[in-house]
């Protein structure tokens, strides 16, 4: 209920800066990723990781809402460069999505483990407890990689070595978590309305 109260407050950011509902798709998709790969690693509370997988990219919504020349500048020049998006936001900005989306959830009181998800899941090691922010950039990246809905991003990014390590995951977990967030994300849109 909280995501898509959320997500329908973004629901006006005009399409050609980020497509709604593209990134709704994506956020969903990783929302299911997350938890999928939570219950791998014998997550107690898999809906935490759910919601961190849902919420993980609400920053670049706010960047889109309030600064959107800015964020269609951004847009841009990452595809016309080939730069990973959160890198640019960074370098033309002088801030990051997700240290906007930890500010927000922290606002709004939500646990500090939801902010870890979401301000960490581009560098999930910069945190002590990594583990939880490693398994949303994991979803993050296979929902990438398989080009499910979109965040704006153009390019795939990076799965570092050490995160990898830190996941300590099978070797097939990419299409087992894939064929089961197929399935899931085509059960949520037949429940709640067509995907993109």
């Amino acid at each position: 209920a909280l995501g898509i109260t959320i997500m329908t407050h973004f629901a006006n950011i005009p399409s050609h800066i980020i497509d709604m509902k593209l990134f709704c798709k994506h956020n969903i998709a990783c929302a299911i990723a997350a938890r999928i790969i939570a219950g791998y690693k014998r997550i107690a509370n898999l809906e935490r990781l759910f919601v961190g997988g849902l919420l993980h990219d609400i920053g670049r919504l706010i960047v889109c809402k309030y600064m959107p020349r800015e964020m269609l500048e951004c847009v841009q020049r990452a595809h016309a460069e080939k730069k990973l998006l959160y890198e640019v936001e960074s370098e033309a900005l002088g801030l990051k999505h997700s240290t906007i989306g930890a500010l927000i959830l922290k606002e709004w009181k939500l646990p500090v483990s939801l902010e870890n998800m979401v301000k960490y899941h581009h560098q999930p090691l910069q945190v002590k407890d990594s583990l939880e922010p490693a398994i949303v950039s994991l979803a993050d990246i296979i929902v990438n990689a398989a080009e499910i809905g979109s965040s704006g991003e153009a390019l795939v990014p990076p799965l570092s070595p050490e995160v990898w390590s830190r996941l300590d995951l099978p070797q097939g977990i990419f299409t087992t978590v894939l064929k089961q967030v197929d399935r899931q994300l085509a059960e949520f849109f037949r429940i709640f309305g067509n995907g993109a």
